[in-house]
């Protein structure tokens, strides 16, 4: 039985699939800027390595003006060490405001938090 299955699973893996090929030629291309996000990413890591700084950051998708709209909320894993607070960035919301464009609300919602973010 057991040589019936893996003869069938030969058999099959061996066909050629009838889907498109997959390529590797991929592209992404920055358009943060034309969007109207400006948004710095800083990890936080230090010379003391804490476990916390490689773990940090994140975003969310989420409708924070009940517009039907997917506004993004991007969070900061920022720096541990009071040392290195004034080096700090701020988690930033930024509202889609349609056509690919968003705000940044970030001040004007209260939630532009220096502090450790994970997410």
């Amino acid at each position: 039985m057991k040589s019936t299955v893996f003869l069938v699973f030969l058999v099959l893996s061996s066909q050629r699939s009838s889907q498109a090929e997959f390529t590797n030629h991929i592209q992404f291309t920055d358009i943060t800027q034309e969007a109207g996000i400006n948004f710095q990413h800083q990890d936080g890591r230090g010379e003391q390595k804490y476990f916390i700084e490689t773990i940090g950051s994140g975003c969310a998708f989420i409708d924070y003006d009940d517009d039907g709209d997917l506004d993004i909320y991007l969070v900061n894993a920022t720096f541990v060490s009071k040392d290195s607070a004034e080096k700090a960035s701020k988690n930033k919301l930024y509202r889609n405001i349609g056509g690919g464009k968003f705000i940044d609300v970030t001040a004007s919602a209260g939630v532009g938090h220096p502090g450790y973010g994970t997410g």
